[in-house]
């Protein structure tokens, strides 16, 4: 099989964050993550053309060593099941997406009703895979599983040299190139949503996490 190798980007500023992060990532595939730090000040600010270079620079890493990629932010706490959905995506070799910012308006285009009305009631859902109903506006890019094949065709020299963050840029060739990603649930990625470093530090948003990751599993293996 294809080797892996994960990524951590994060600001310098952001070490109690990755303190509790990276153990997580390095636990869950058996080895550290390459953490890619931005100066996050107003040399390289926080935004859209810092997250590209350290974006497209892990994706460059993968590349580099022929490997799939794990791209993770620093805020995020994994499930104990993490391992298996990783392991699900490994065998698809497609795109998907551990975690997902579940946006209320949103969630019925990209999980379709029946999987939205399980989760907003709190149903137990069955663990697995599902085909995303569309690559748009795909929000969230803090735990993404992109197979190798998938970074050698996308356009990384264009992401490189562009201010749009990874979760925009990401999309946006899924979607222009007809990719339909997969999405796991429930989401075996949380979002923390530290605001170090950040633009507005006490802003927290209240789309900006999983609504599942706290659902009950139902794995078809019992």
């Amino acid at each position: 099989m294809t080797p892996i190798v994960a990524t951590v980007i994060s600001c310098q500023q952001r070490e109690e964050a990755r303190a509790v992060t990276v153990p997580q990532i390095a636990e869950a595939l058996g080895a550290a993550p390459t953490v890619i730090l931005s100066p996050c000040d107003e040399s390289q600010p926080a935004g859209g053309r810092g997250n590209a270079l350290a974006s497209s620079q892990a994706i460059k890493h993968a590349l580099t060593v022929g490997a799939d990629l794990l791209f993770c932010e620093d805020d995020i706490d994994l499930a104990p099941d993490f391992p298996r959905f990783l392991e699900l995506a490994r065998q698809d070799r497609r795109v998907t997406y551990l975690y997902l910012h579940d946006v209320g308006h949103y969630m019925a285009h990209r999980y379709g009703l029946p999987l939205t009305h399980a989760i907003q009631r709190g149903d137990p859902i069955r663990a697995g895979l599902y085909e995303l109903k569309t690559a748009r506006n795909l929000s969230g890019s803090q735990c993404i599983y992109l197979p190798l094949e998938a970074l050698q065709a996308a356009p990384v020299h264009v992401f490189a040299a562009g201010n749009r963050p990874m979760d925009i840029w990401l999309s946006q060739w899924l979607h222009d190139d007809g990719i339909t990603p997969l999405v796991a649930l429930p989401h075996p990625v949380q979002h923390r949503q530290v605001r170090v470093a950040r633009v507005k530090p006490n802003q927290l948003n209240p789309d900006k996490y999983s609504r599942s990751f706290h659902l009950e599993r139902r794995w078809p293996d019992g």
